[in-house]
């Protein structure tokens, strides 16, 4: 089996792969569990139904189908549960192994079931005792503890039957724990007929036989492991000095057991431990310890020193030779003969007075009648003697079945014939002697109980002695002053347990009461006490938990106070009190909430964090349900956070950011989606119509869009964008230039996006992005590098019927274009509404600049991002001064010309450069730039009905210059 399926079972136990050991039914693991770093450990048994799949098709083999097999192997798992059921009923019990808990799992895709049972982990005891030789006091420690899991089983009514080492285990602490319950069964279901289960090696001879037995089986089983542990390791009739034994030698000394030949003492064994040990493993049942309970106290009198062996304990003769002899009798002198040796050993019943006095009738009439037919003179000494010696013989006869009340009556019959005859006078007072040795040995083994303070068995020991000794003054008297300590005892019980009971303690009392009943159940005083103190009991923990929980609330810990009550509850004890209780520190842990929340909420409130404050009041009413207070205030906090959500995204509309304003509107309605003004403002916002350039078909160049991960130098956060680009610059040893261009068909007023450096962006690098706008270059963004933040832009595209975004990269000027989307905003007005035209649309019909060509930075770093064009001359490469224009044809059509000066970045420090703007032919302007130039605008220069304008730069050497924003002004 795969233990994937019992970790799914139970994930919280780690199981090992290495088993701890496999039997007939199962496999066993050790499993793991750690908790708040507490290591807790368990055994894992697992059983397979089948365990093999060689059994399903046997079973096919007999002619079953598939329903007939799941049928026939469901019942087994049954019997297997109802198995697991019983052991799980004996959890907690100090002397028997605990399950924890158990899952039955069926076989995925074939037919069968797993088993899992999770025990606690145990030592096995052929594990504990490998090298190792228990004491005498060790081995009554065992028998005293399976002694008492035998005690549990006696008062649930189960017979183990399968006693042995192996189903015997050692926990940490040393203590002996029974396991195994598997053949099992309640005693109510124990006939002779049912099936022989267990080990022969330890099993008791009814059970081998097949005979009707009781729980009797089990101490004789476990009388056979003690008799194993104090004989060397090996069981009855097996030699002791054989290093090895052979299975043949097993069979024969397992089969001389079963039959009831006498086994000697355990060689190892003192005296009183090797008693207790036979009569645990009699033959015969009756002469067997009645329960676990006696046999345990026989077992704690050996270890104490206490124990007596009866008088009339079986002798045992190690030396089987002689084991047919006949046996001598009991009490005889030597001038007695022995009994016949078809006498049998002792009758199967001890015969009541009343039987004993018809059969010395009939015999005294026998005599009678043999006296009456003979010829011979009665009185004669040789007849004498001869009667006598018959009555002799028929005392004898009675006192060989141990009845030696019978030859009592018969001699004492004899001696009213023949009172001076001293034959009949030494066997009665022989007689006698035997019959007070039997009574004695009776009380002996009374006295052992008394030991133990077992009063009521000591009584039961005398009543059986009274069933063949009714007319025994001494076992009269025995009985009597049992009874008198059983009252002694009882009385002292009582008082014990009143005193822990004005001691207030209760638990003590019911404890001594407790244990009072375990040796007399029935004992009504007992009863009434017990009941009286349960309730005082009742009372007591009811008074402590009510103070607990108040000692708690006095601290403000309402919650535990509260919990320690509706625990206290489950009890259904003073459900009353413990409610109200609950009730009130209810209430006042409802109040604290609602104090805590008011006062949380009302200092987010003064940040102006309204909606923290509303979350923290929503939070409260999630417990403090339907309160008003808090109901109201929390409607408050939320008009002031959509008042001031409102203000931000009219304040954003008003600078066409309306993807800024979308996104706080989502955030916010989510907060509040049934929020009337936010649903208002969600459909102004939503009258900005917009879309996502990468949404639009380029018709020149193009960018590719959304791929790589978007991020720049400052770990901004990029997860909301709507698209984005990225281009790399790094690998290009020169500056170089990439576009893309879309016809817009003057669908839209306003294009947004956002420009930053990547992250792969060199230390070194500049790069920048222009804007055309129908050719007219409409924006140029500052130089981005390195240290660049986020820009973001916004440039006016009504009216326009093509759009075009150019990158000018230096080498590893990585830049990330992204949110680029293009608007349709009601009532824009356009900021080219009055009508102006760049100069860079026109075709120059004489010379010519280069337009919006590299990076537009001044000497003083002035930023050129709303610049409409550009041109840039440099000078530096030219060793003497030479001039470049550029002429254009203009028809009358402009009004105005206007334009920027600036040096160039690289101008040179003693260099000068000219600027001259003519009209028709005519020098209306002239301009000086040097390094220490300013930024300087022409104005607007009159060129009204113009035909032709000339720009002309004259520049030195290192005279680098910047012209920007030369636009004409339209005539209409």
């Amino acid at each position: 089996m795969s233990l994937d399926v019992l970790n799914r079972t139970w994930p919280e136990w780690q199981i090992e792969e290495k088993p701890l050991g496999r039997g007939s039914f199962g496999t066993v693991y050790k499993a793991v569990r750690t908790d708040h770093n507490v290591e807790s450990h368990a055994a894992i048994k697992v059983i397979s139904i089948p365990a093999d799949p060689s059994e399903v098709d046997s079973l096919r083999s007999e002619g079953m189908d598939e329903n007939a097999i799941k049928a026939y192997l469901q019942e087994v798992v049954n019997d297997f549960v109802r198995e697991i059921q019983l052991m799980e009923s004996l959890k907690g019990i100090q002397n028997i192994v605990s399950v924890e808990d158990y899952k039955v799992v069926e076989k995925p895709n074939e037919i069968g079931w797993n088993i899992f049972i999770r025990m606690e982990l145990l030592t096995s005891f052929n594990t504990f005792i490998y090298n190792k030789h228990l004491s005498e006091a060790e081995v009554i420690k065992l028998g005293c503890d399976i002694c008492t899991a035998l005690e549990i089983c006696a008062k649930k009514n189960i017979i183990h039957r399968d006693i042995k080492p192996e189903n015997i285990f050692v926990n940490q602490f040393g203590h002996y724990k029974l396991g195994d319950f598997g053949i099992a069964r309640k005693m109510e279901n124990m006939t002779g007929a049912l099936s022989q289960k267990g080990t022969f090696n330890y099993m008791a001879p009814e059970v081998a036989t097949g005979t009707e037995y009781d729980a009797r089986v089990d101490t004789y089983s476990l009388g056979i492991v003690l008799y194993r542990l104090l004989n060397k390791n090996r069981l009855p009739f097996l030699a002791t000095d054989a290093q090895v034994t052979n299975p043949n030698e097993r069979r024969i000394a397992v089969d001389r057991r079963i039959r009831g030949e006498a086994f000697p003492p355990p060689c190892e064994a003192s005296p009183a431990m090797a008693d207790v040990i036979l009569r645990a493993c009699a033959h015969d049942p009756k002469k067997r310890f009645a329960s676990a309970n006696e046999m345990k106290r026989a077992l704690a009198a050996v270890g104490n020193g206490t124990y007596k062996i009866p008088a009339s304990a079986p002798v045992t003769v190690p030396n089987q030779a002689n084991y047919d002899a006949t046996i001598p009798l009991r009490g005889t002198s030597n001038n007695i003969a022995t009994a016949p040796a078809s006498t049998p050993e002792k009758a199967p019943a001890k015969k009541k007075k009343k039987g004993k006095l018809i059969l010395l009738l009939v015999i005294l009439a026998l005599v009678a009648a043999a006296a009456i037919t003979t010829v011979v003179i009665v009185n004669s000494y040789q007849e004498k003697q001869e009667k006598i010696s018959s009555i002799m013989d028929e005392a004898m006869s009675f006192a060989a079945l141990e009845d030696y009340e019978s030859a009592i009556d018969v001699i004492e019959a004899g001696l009213k014939e023949y009172p001076d005859s001293e034959k009949l006078q030494n066997g009665l007072e022989n007689h006698k002697s035997s019959l007070a040795e039997q009574i004695a040995a009776i009380i002996e083994e009374a006295e052992i109980y008394v030991g133990t303070a077992d009063y009521l068995n000591a009584i039961a020991v005398i009543k059986r002695g009274q069933e063949t000794h009714p007319d025994s003054p001494e076992l009269s008297a025995k009985i009597e002053e049992y009874y008198a300590l059983i009252t002694a005892d009882i009385d002292s019980i009582a008082a014990q347990a009143d005193a822990l009971h004005s001691q207030a303690d209760h638990s003590g009392a019911i404890a001594k009461i407790n244990e009072g009943l375990n040796r007399y159940p029935e004992e009504e005083l007992l009863t009434q006490k017990l009941s009286l103190y349960t309730e005082a009991l009742k009372t007591q923990v009811k008074d402590q938990t009510l103070a607990e929980a108040a000692l708690l609330a006095a601290k403000e810990k309402y919650t535990e106070a509260m919990a320690l009550l509706k625990e206290a509850m489950k009890s259904g004890d003073s459900t009353d009190e413990y409610q109200a209780a609950y009730d009130a520190y209810n209430q006042s842990y409802l109040d604290s909430v609602k104090t805590e929340a008011l006062d949380a909420a009302k200092a987010a409130a003064k940040k102006k964090n309204y909606l923290g404050a509303y979350n923290t009041l929503k939070q409260a009413l999630s417990v403090v349900t339907g309160d008003k207070e808090l109901t109201d205030k929390a409607a408050e906090y939320e008009n002031a956070y959509v008042e001031e959500i409102s203000s931000q995204v009219e304040a954003l509309l008003a600078e066409n950011n309306f993807t800024e304003a979308q996104k706080l509107l989502t955030i916010s309605g989510k907060e509040f989606p049934a929020n009337e003004t936010l649903k208002t403002l969600a459909t102004k916002v939503g009258s900005y119509k917009y879309i996502p350039l990468d949404s639009l078909t380029p018709i020149n160049g193009g960018f590719t869009w959304n791929d790589g991960t978007p991020a720049d130098p400052f770990e901004s956060d990029y997860s909301g964008i709507r698209n984005y680009t990225i281009y790399h610059g790094r690998y290009c040893e020169s500056e170089y230039t990439t576009s893309v261009e879309y016809k817009i068909d003057q669908k839209y007023n306003l294009l947004q996006l956002d420009i930053s450096p990547y992250a792969h962006y060199g230390k070194n690098a500049s790069s920048c992005v222009q804007i055309y706008v129908d050719n007219v270059l409409r924006y140029v963004s500052p130089a981005i590098v390195q240290k660049s933040g986020i820009t973001s832009v916004q440039v006016d595209v009504t009216n326009a019927t093509y759009l075009k975004i150019v990158i000018q990269k230096g080498k590893s000027g990585c830049i990330m274009l992204s949110d680029v989307v293009l608007a349709t905003i009601p009532n824009y007005e356009s900021q080219y509404s009055a009508g102006t035209t760049s100069v860079a649309t026109l075709n120059p019909i004489n010379g010519g600049f280069t337009w919006d060509s590299g990076i537009p930075t001044n000497i003083k770093g002035d930023s050129y991002e709303t610049a409409s064009n550009y041109v840039i001359y440099h000078g530096r490469y030219c060793e003497s001064a030479y001039d470049t224009y550029a002429e254009y044809y203009l028809a009358g059509k402009y009004t105005t010309l206007s334009l920027d000066m600036a040096p160039y970045s690289h101008f040179g420090e003693d260099a000068t450069s000219v600027v001259k703007i003519y009209v028709d032919d005519t020098l209306v302007y002239t301009g000086t730039i040097s390094q220490k130039s300013e930024r300087t605008s022409t104005g607007d220069l009159d060129i009204t009905n113009a035909t032709y304008i000339k720009i002309v730069i004259e520049k030195g050497k290192y005279g680098c210059v910047i012209l920007s924003n030369i636009l004409l002004k339209n005539a209409e």
